[in-house]
Order: C-alpha cells, then structure tokens, then sequence
C-alpha cells in the first residue's frame, strides 16, 4: 500500500511541474521576487537588532544592573534566532549573489559593531548625537545587502 501513495504523490509532483512549464514560467518570477522580499526585510531585522544591542550596550550595560544586562542579551539572542529560524522557513529560494552579499554585509556590520564596543570602553562618550547616527551606520552595510537586487560585477 506504501507504494501506491509514494507513486500518486509522485504523481501530484509531475502534475504540479506540468503545470509550472504550462505557464510560461512566471511562477519563477514570483518566487525571485519573493525571495528579494524576504531576503530584504530578514537582513534589515538583522542590522536593526545589531544596532539596537549597541545602543544597549552603550547605555544599559554602564548601569551594571545585573537582570537588565541579562534581560537585553536574552532579548537580543532571541530576536536573532527567531529572525533566522523564521527566514530559513519562509526562504524558497535565494536570489544570485545573495550569500556573498550577505556574508559581506554582515562582516562589515560585526566590524562597526565592534569598532563601537571599543569606543564605548575606551571613551566615556554616551551623547546621543554620537551613538544613534552611529548605529545606523552600524546597520547599514547588512541592510543594503539585503535590499540590493543583483550582485555588482
């Protein structure tokens, strides 16, 4: 009985990609479309997380209040788990030079973001004017990433 359910499913799949090449293939369209969407909103949450826990880490963690300090970080590792979890099962498909866009968008994120801890240790800058423009900047090379819609060559 296995075997038959196996080859009506395999059936369903063979009508389904029939139907596909019957039109014309603008289903292909859709999904390309779909995944620059996607593609873009997960890595504008990604750099908008990034450059929200550098604000924390300016202005929360200096208040050496043990449960705040934990409260923000579990926060963080949560909200960049769910966004990946929820990418990795919403994704069907990747638009071309996504990987490396992204892989590069995000190095230069992780090295603002860096370069910011730094300055947050080494100064006792905590001004306004100074942090939010720079989290911004912090998110921006992972964000473009993410909105551009073709690899530059």
């Amino acid at each position: 009985m296995a075997n038959d359910s196996t080859a009506q499913d395999g059936g369903q799949d063979f009508l389904d990609q029939l139907r596909a090449a019957a039109s014309g293939g603008s289903h292909g369209s859709d999904i390309s479309r779909s995944a620059r969407r996607l593609s873009g909103f997960f890595a504008a949450v990604i750099g908008a997380s990034v450059a929200l826990f550098l604000l924390a880490v300016v202005y929360v963690y200096p208040t050496h209040i043990l449960w705040l300090v934990i409260a923000v970080t579990v926060l963080y590792g949560l909200g960049i788990a769910s966004a990946c979890l929820w990418y990795l099962r919403v994704r069907r498909a990747s638009n071309r030079g996504w990987s490396r866009r992204y892989r590069i968008g995000f190095a230069l994120t992780i090295v603002l973001y860096a370069i910011g801890v730094a300055l947050t240790v080494s100064t006792d800058w905590h001004t306004a004017w100074f942090w939010v423009p720079y989290a911004i900047l912090t998110a921006a090379p992972v964000t473009a990433a993410g909105l551009l819609l073709r690899e530059a060559r």
